[in-house]
């Protein structure tokens, strides 16, 4: 909108009401495959304003309805284990790789829950387009689980940014 353009309520209301959500993982996800990228499951919504997840169907997935660019930031928390090799955790559009930047960590011989944070911005059509959190654990024997306590869960959050 220009100086001196008329401002209609719509224009308003897409200003002020931007989509957002923060999802967080409260039912541990068991069994996630060593070296398999993994995407993390959600049923609870802290917010969800435009009712881009749902809990029933593809529940790892967002998937805007509002074109544009969003902030999208998430977190891995799993439980630790002495055999890890690499361990990685990124922001995912439509299942294919992941979009940069993301995280890796080599962890120490401790066991303990390790959380790996990544963040992208992502461009999503506002109708087919879709983004996840994923892990990627590589480690020597075993599966992965992840991890829910008071500080530690995984999560998967967003802001619109701007339009195309």
């Amino acid at each position: 909108m220009a100086a001196g353009d008329r401002a209609f309520w719509s224009d308003v209301d897409e200003a002020i009401a931007r989509p957002s959500g923060r999802l967080v993982q409260t039912v541990t996800q068991t069994g996630i495959a060593s070296a398999t990228t993994t995407a993390l499951t959600f049923t609870t919504e802290d917010l969800d304003s435009h009712n881009f997840h749902n809990t029933g169907v593809n529940p790892s997935r967002v998937t805007p309805t509002v074109a544009g660019w969003y902030n999208v930031r998430g977190g891995v928390a799993y439980a630790g284990a002495t055999d890890y090799i690499a361990n990685e955790s990124f922001i995912r559009q439509n299942g294919l790789v992941g979009i940069p930047p993301g995280n890796r960590i080599t962890p120490s011989t401790a066991s303990q829950t390790l959380v790996v944070p990544c963040a992208a911005k992502v461009f999503c059509n506002g109708t087919t387009d879709y983004f996840e959190v994923c892990l990627r654990a590589t480690k020597t024997a075993g599966t992965i689980a992840t991890v829910i306590s008071s500080q530690y869960t995984s999560t998967l959050e967003w802001d619109y940014d701007r339009p195309a």
